[in-house]
């Protein structure tokens, strides 16, 4: 381990830190969206002060790349609840910056850590603004108010409309760039309807995702018909079965699943979950283009909180929902967990409930 000179307050960062963070992230009480990543770790040792060696059950060819985590001083968490935690507000780490200040909902401000290893941050302080409206955070960037807006800062996505105006800004530099970020729909497999896999194909043909990225997007993505992004070339197949536009063929598997249509004209009734912003609006054209199937779809909209605990820790969703995801690496022992059958639990990744016997050999193999 590297020798950090001190944290946030006044300890010296040594291995048991880092140990004790993983303790938390593996133990199942607590419930760490991190656990998925370190599942291969079996034993984690500290032969001296600097030192950690991990002992894995298997080999991980993404265990590295995942060492992307936080420690935590244990003389400092092992007092705390990890949900009530004042130090949830104002952390202590290591790092090149200091929480000088949060107030909720309106900014943090950060300062530089003077006592940082590779010495003290160009900037003296960094100040997030948090602007829940992401049409006034543009009109910010556009007068200068705030200096830089990442997409992933944008509550609910950026307004995909407004990217070609900013492009002529003389003022502003707009980069745009593939990345390997993904909107997934996801169904609930274990009950009807979804427990039907005609079912499901149905939907992917009934929705234009075309139509999505031109309309809800203006142009800015690309259609994926793989669990693996496009964006990484390295990994991703092309040649996979594809599920094309095709309402004819959305009523037919309809039609053979069983789910007939009513006298109204509706062959089955379910919910689409989503969060404001640019999921909301993604809700409402998933809902026309499901009703021209025969789907009849009510619009939940939660904000991302409460959205979240529903798909991951409460497993109240019953229907049709989208999650962003963000994959570190191509790696099937990062995404293969979450179509497994025992992270069917309150916390787990298995989101979908989707259990197969088969797949969850070919997973442990």
């Amino acid at each position: 381990m590297r020798t950090a000179k001190r944290w946030s307050i006044v300890f010296l960062v040594l291995a048991l830190p880092l140990v004790y963070a993983f303790e938390k992230i593996l133990d199942p009480k607590v419930a760490s969206r991190l656990n998925l990543y370190f599942q291969a770790v079996k034993e984690v040792q500290v032969p001296g002060p600097h030192t950690v060696v991990f002992k894995l059950k298997e080999p991980d060819p993404v265990f590295l790349a995942n060492l992307w985590s936080g420690i935590l001083p244990k003389h400092i968490w092992e007092k705390e609840d990890f949900a009530k935690s004042q130090y949830n507000v104002i952390p202590v780490g290591s790092g090149p910056w200091r929480v000088k200040e949060w107030v909720r909902g309106d900014h943090m401000t950060f300062e530089a850590n003077a006592d940082y290893f590779q010495g003290k941050p160009y900037l003296d302080r960094i100040i997030v603004k948090v602007i829940p409206d992401a049409t006034v955070a543009f009109a910010a960037l556009e007068k200068g108010d705030v200096d830089y807006l990442p997409f992933k800062g944008v509550v609910g996505g950026p307004p995909y409309q407004l990217v070609d105006r900013l492009k002529q800004s003389p003022n502003l530099e707009v980069n745009v760039y593939e990345v390997s970020s993904m909107q997934r729909l996801f169904f609930r497999n274990d009950k009807p309807p979804f427990n039907n896999v005609k079912a499901r194909q149905a939907i992917a043909h009934a929705i234009n995702r075309r139509f999505i990225i031109q309309k809800l997007l203006f142009g800015y993505g690309q259609i994926s018909n793989s669990e693996v992004a496009p964006a990484m070339k390295e990994a991703y197949n092309p040649k996979v079965p594809q599920y094309d536009y095709d309402v004819a063929k959305a009523n037919q598997l309809l039609d053979e699943a069983g789910f007939r249509r009513g006298t109204d004209g509706v062959r089955f009734k379910t919910h689409i979950y989503g969060t404001p912003g640019v999921r909301a609006i993604l809700s409402e054209v998933l809902k026309e283009q499901l009703k021209a199937v025969g789907i009849s779809a009510d619009i939940v909209i939660n904000e991302w909180t409460t959205y979240y605990n529903a798909v991951r820790q409460t497993r109240t969703v019953d229907g049709v929902f989208t999650i962003f995801s963000l994959p570190n690496v191509p790696d099937p022992t990062t995404e293969a967990p979450r179509y497994h059958s025992k992270e069917i639990r309150p916390g787990g990744f298995n989101y979908l409930f989707y259990s197969n016997p088969r797949v969850d050999g070919i997973i442990e193999e």
